[in-house]
């Protein structure tokens, strides 16, 4: 039984602890009845966090909770298959909002609640950091002060499951991820065991991100830490310059939304010579058309670890947006979905070029996604991203296929080299392509020319539909998953169509991985036969169950997608 459905109930002396009311946190009852989430969030699931502020870890359906004699939590954190430990406190921070920007005014709350006995003379102190300075604070008992950057509470007596409160209003004037660090004391300690100092963060972010520009602009300093997006684009046929200079964000996972640069509905945008990272999406671009990313370095954007969380994702995404060019562009270590990403049946004509796509990371779940290139149309019947061209690419070492092309009619991949893909996700192929899961027999009408693949995971080349040309190209020494292949016998070059004139293969080169339709004639139906096999394959027919349990994978994405590639 999974965490989603699942409730889980852990008592210490005070309070109560509960998980499976939110799919993905764990939260506290005190005494009073009120509800604190503790760690993880109510909609969004992930595995990052460890060793840092409880509420700023991420969690997957957590499936059972306890306490040790000391009240530290342990949380079965199901789908991340790890036990998680949490040290609790009877101080709790939190920071109301715990992101803002420099200049703007936020709220730190502290809450002393659920003490096993009662205490007297309880003594509160928080110290800020220096991006930090404290306005007012108030408290729900005794006195408080605040001076040079230090809050003094004089609390009082505390009595046993009672609270007390202090709310600490403060100004941003610095960025980053800022603590504050509150102790408690009294004059019994044996009625405050354990744990009486704590720490919150709050997210704040640097002068100048968000912004929108309508005019050419060069940057001249580096832009960042950014809580939300770096730099909006607000007006049509305009230049931005990084200057050599980095946009980035925090570098643990937003909220899937967040882009560093970002192109909305915008028609003749170039951006160029610079750094994005650690964003959701380096560079997304929305609607529009003729716009250019050129000479990037786009960098560790990693979105949350999530099919459904995410809206992002990848380095560069083009969502129903024609007629792009991303050329000469540097994209690695982006996720959770893929490095460079052609979504939606509005993107035609885009071309793809002289990129090194390397590192995409793809989901924890081990599904199709963190693929180095994808482009996919969405619908099958829709005709959709004619004629994308993707070509001289570097792909290499990317968790799941190399370049994928999903309902792309009339597209062109030519001269790429793709190399040791699919090693930690499921499609694994060095180029595949397919029209929907089943559509064998429905043209796309894709050309495979003079591409370089070699040690990929799965197949070399996969054709899963009718009218493509495959011709010239050397995808030796391929199918070396060490399980053999994941969805069955993969091979060098792979015809999942049994009738061998249905595509054109000529002139290929393969090696170990082998041909799998029983057709190698030089007609046009088959390859040339530039090599023996290493072994006799077996043909489409006798592999067919093993590759259909892959054709009826769930979609990868948020965004409607055919299954893997």
């Amino acid at each position: 039984m999974t965490g989603r459905t699942r409730t889980s109930l852990q008592a210490s002396r005070t309070h109560f602890f509960i998980t499976g009311g939110s799919p993905h946190s764990v939260r506290r009852v005190d005494a009073a009845g009120i509800i604190h989430t503790v760690a993880g969030t109510t909609s969004i699931e992930g595995s990052h966090g460890d060793g840092g502020y409880s509420p700023f870890a991420a969690l997957h359906s957590p499936i059972g909770i306890t306490l040790d004699a000391d009240d530290n939590l342990y949380i079965a954190d199901s789908y991340n298959l790890r036990v998680r430990r949490i040290e609790t406190s009877y101080l709790w921070v939190s920071a109301s909002p715990d992101r803002t920007k420099v200049g703007e005014t936020f709220t730190y709350g502290l809450t002393l609640s659920g003490l096993p006995a009662t205490a007297t003379g309880v003594t509160l102190t928080a110290e800020p950091a220096a991006e930090v300075s404290f306005v007012d604070v108030t408290a729900s008992q005794g006195s408080c002060a605040h001076s040079e950057g230090t809050v003094s509470c004089q609390l009082g007596t505390v009595e046993a499951g009672g609270t007390a409160t202090v709310q600490i209003t403060a100004n941003a004037v610095g960025a980053g991820i800022i603590p504050i660090t509150a102790m408690i004391g009294a004059d019994d300690p044996d009625a405050i065991p354990g744990h009486r100092t704590v720490t919150a963060y709050t997210k704040i972010s640097a002068e100048g991100c968000g912004q929108t520009i309508t005019a050419a602009t060069v940057l001249t300093h580096d832009l960042g830490p950014c809580v939300g997006d770096g730099i909006i684009v607000g007006a049509n046929n305009v230049t931005l310059d990084l200057g050599g200079h980095r946009v980035f964000g925090f570098p643990d996972p937003g909220d899937g939304k967040e882009a560093g640069i970002r192109l909305p509905n915008r028609t003749g945008v170039t951006v160029s010579n610079g750094t994005v990272s650690d964003f959701d999406a380096g560079v997304a671009v929305y609607g529009g058309r003729a716009n250019t990313v050129t000479n990037m370095t786009v960098r560790d954007n990693v979105g949350p670890d999530t099919v459904f969380g995410a809206e992002l994702g990848d380095g560069i995404f083009l969502f129903d947006s024609a007629a792009n060019r991303i050329i000469g562009n540097t994209v690695t270590g982006n996720g959770i979905f893929d490095g460079i990403g052609v979504w939606g049946p509005a993107s035609r004509r885009n071309r793809i070029e002289g990129n090194t796509v390397t590192g995409s990371i793809g989901p924890s779940d081990r599904g199709p996604a963190g693929h180095g290139i994808i482009v996919n149309g969405a619908d099958q019947n829709s005709g959709s991203i004619i004629g994308t061209v993707v070509s001289n690419n570097t792909v290499r070492g990317n968790g799941s296929g190399g370049i994928a092309n999903i309902n792309n009619v009339g597209a062109s991949i030519l001269n790429n080299l793709v190399e040791d893909n699919g090693f930690t996700n499921q499609a694994g192929n060095g180029i595949g392509v397919q029209m929907g899961p089943f559509a064998r027999t429905q043209d796309s009408r894709v050309r495979v020319e003079g591409n370089q693949i070699h040690g990929n995971a799965e197949s070399g080349i996969r054709i899963i539909s009718a009218r493509n040309t495959i011709i010239g190209n050397d995808a030796s020494d391929n199918a070396v998953s060490p399980a053999g292949g994941r969805w069955g016998p993969a091979f060098d070059l792979e015809d999942r169509n049994p009738d061998c004139g249905t595509n054109k293969w000529s002139g290929n080169i393969w090696g170990n991985g082998g041909f799998s339709p029983a057709c190698t004639t030089t007609d046009g139906s088959g390859p040339a036969l530039s090599a023996e096999p290493a072994t006799q394959e077996p043909s489409v027919a006798s592999t067919s169950a093993s590759q259909e349990a892959e054709e009826t994978l769930p979609p990868s994405r948020r965004r409607p997608s055919a299954a893997g590639e």
